[in-house]
């Protein structure tokens, strides 16, 4: 008898209320959880967040800051973390989190880092032809 198992999933779904939950554990600890009205939509949504979450190499970053922080520990401690997350980061890259706190704690905006590129992701997350509610009343 053979017996498998179902691939391990990022995140899961569960059922809360009339739609269904999708959660996971961000790159920082922090759980975070969305409603959506499908069980389909849930899942979609979070291969869509595994998809994005480490894209921002860490080398634009110690670029910028080679002069003064020359080693991971020195890097960690600017910023206020643990080397092994340095470490970790220089391996799989940044999430979008990370990659604007960091910048943001060594005093650079985002976009000074990692470019166009930076707002790219963002226009992909927040598409510019979505109209605001301000918009709208206007």
């Amino acid at each position: 008898m053979t017996t498998t198992t179902a691939p391990r999933r990022f995140g899961s779904v569960r059922r809360h209320k009339r739609r269904f939950q999708a959660r996971y554990i961000d790159t920082d600890g922090r759980a975070v959880a969305r409603n959506w009205r499908t069980e389909e939509t849930a899942w979609a949504w979070l291969e869509w967040i595994e998809a994005r979450r480490y894209r921002w190499p860490l080398d634009g970053l110690q670029a910028l800051v080679a002069g003064r922080y020359e080693t991971h520990s020195a890097l960690a401690r600017a910023i206020g973390i643990q080397t092994t997350i340095v470490d970790r980061a220089a391996e799989r890259g940044l999430s979008d989190a990370q990659a604007d706190r960091w910048a943001v704690r060594l005093g650079y905006h985002p976009m000074s880092v990692w470019g166009w590129a930076w707002i790219d992701a963002a226009l992909e997350v927040f598409p510019a032809d979505q109209t605001t509610d301000t918009e709208a009343v206007a």
